[in-house]
C-alpha cells in the first residue's frame, strides 16, 4: 500500500508503507524529512456479504478472550478522558519540534564549522574587504563600493531564504540570469528592510537633532552610531537607541515579508501584529539572538580602540577583522530569522510556500 507524504517545502510524494518511520530526502529542496507512522486500519469486508444475510440476522461481534471483562458502556474516543493519548502525543511532537529548532539555531552560530561553508564565507569576506582600497579610488571606487555592497546585501537575503527552506549550506550569489534579478532585486529588498529598521531613528535624528542627511546615510550604510555618540547629548543618545531598537524589533518579520512575500505586505499592520502575537516567544527569541549577533562587531570595535595608536600593520588588520565579524554576525542573524519562519510558518498570517 502506498501513502502520501509531504515535505516542508510543499513537495508531495507517494511512498510504500514499508517506508513509514524512516527519513527521505526531498528532490525539490534537498532537505530531509521524516515519513510519519500511520496506524493501519483493518478494511471491512465487502458490502455484498451484508446483503447475503437472512432477514433479521445480525453479525456476531468477536468474543473477548477468556478472563477479560467487557463493559457495556461504549468507549468515547474523543471525550474528556479519551483524548489523553492524543494530547500527550501532540505535546511530545511539540517538544521534539522545539528541540529541533534550538539545535538548528545552535548550528547557525556554528556555521563556519561546516567545511562546505568555509569557501563561500572567505570568498565573501574577501569581496567585502575590497571596500578598503576602493575608499581611495575616487568616483570609480564609489561605483565599486556600491557593487560590493549590493552583492553583500543579495548574499544576506539569499542566506535568509535558504534557511527559511531548511538549507544549512551557504550559497554564493550566482548571476545565472540577469544582474537585475540575481543582484539588484534582492539587494534592493534587503536595503528596503534595513531602511525600515532605521526609519524611526532617522526621523528623530533629522527632525529633532537636526542631523545632516548625508551623515545619516553614512550611519545607515555602515550601521554606525559614532556621530550621535560623539556629538549628541545624553538625551539624544538615549532616544536614538530607543527608536533604533524599536525598528530592530520589527526587522525579522519585515525582512521575511519583503524577502519571501512581497512589498505590499509591510503595510498589513494587522497581519504583522497577529503573526508576532501567535509566535511571540519564538519571535522575541529571534529578536534577542539577532541583536546579540549584530552586537558582536560593535563590542569588538569598542575593545579595539586602544590599538588605534599601534603599528601600521595592526591598524590595517583591524578593519579586516571587523569586516569578518560583521559578516559572521549578519549571516548568523539571517539564518536565525530564516529558521524562525521555517519552524513556525504554520502560525504565520501569510503562506509563502
Amino acid at each position: 500500500m502506498a501513502i502520501s507524504v509531504q515535505c516542508a517545502c510543499g513537495a508531495r510524494y507517494r511512498v510504500p508503507d514499508s517506508a513509514m518511520g524512516k527519513h527521505a530526502r526531498c528532490k525539490k529542496c534537498g532537505d530531509k524529512f521524516a515519513i510519519p507512522l500511520l496506524e493501519k486500519v483493518d478494511e471491512p469486508g465487502p458490502l455484498s456479504e451484508l446483503g447475503a444475510l437472512p432477514p433479521g440476522a445480525a453479525i456476531e461481534p468477536p468474543r473477548p478472550p477468556a478472563g477479560v471483562s467487557v463493559s457495556a458502556t461504549p468507549a468515547v474516543a474523543h471525550g474528556r478522558h479519551g483524548g489523553g493519548g492524543a494530547r500527550a502525543s501532540a505535546a511530545t511532537a511539540q517538544r521534539e519540534h522545539a528541540r529541533a529548532y534550538f539545535r538548528a539555531v545552535g548550528r547557525a552560530f556554528g556555521f563556519p564549522l561546516r567545511p562546505r561553508n568555509l569557501a563561500p564565507f572567505f570568498v565573501l569576506w574577501f569581496i567585502v574587504c575590497l571596500k578598503i582600497p576602493l575608499m581611495y579610488a575616487g568616483c570609480l571606487g564609489l561605483i565599486g563600493m556600491l557593487i560590493v555592497q549590493a552583492y553583500y546585501f543579495a548574499f544576506c537575503l539569499n542566506t535568509m531564504g535558504d534557511a527559511a527552506n531548511g538549507e544549512e549550506d551557504l550559497t554564493q550569489v550566482v548571476l545565472s540570469g540577469s544582474w537585475v534579478d540575481d543582484l539588484i532585486v534582492p539587494a534592493f529588498k534587503f536595503l528596503v528592510s534595513w531602511i525600515a529598521v532605521w526609519a524611526p531613528a532617522a526621523i528623530y535624528l533629522v527632525a529633532v537633532v537636526d542631523l545632516d542627511v548625508w551623515i545619516l546615510i553614512a550611519m545607515m550604510f555602515h550601521n554606525s552610531f559614532d556621530p550621535v555618540f560623539a556629538d549628541g547629548s545624553s538625551a539624544d543618545r538615549t532616544l536614538f537607541l530607543v527608536y533604533y531598537m524599536g525598528g530592530l524589533f520589527f526587522w525579522p518579520i519585515l525582512i521575511l515579508i519583503i524577502g519571501l512575500g512581497g512589498m505590499p505586505g509591510i503595510f498589513r499592520i494587522d497581519l504583522i501584529l497577529r503573526t508576532i502575537v501567535k509566535t511571540f516567544p519564538a519571535y522575541v527569541f529571534t529578536v534577542v539572538l539577532t541583536f546579540a549577533a549584530l552586537s558582536i562587531p560593535f563590542v569588538y570595535g569598542w575593545l579595539s580602540l586602544e590599538f588605534l595608536d599601534s603599528s601600521l600593520g595592526l591598524r590595517l588588520a583591524l578593519p579586516i577583522m571587523i569586516y569578518g565579524l560583521e559578516l559572521y554576525a549578519m549571516i548568523v542573524a539571517m539564518r536565525v530569522i530564516g529558521l524562525y519562519y521555517y519552524y513556525f510558518k504554520d502560525r504565520f498570517a501569510w503562506s509563502w510556500g
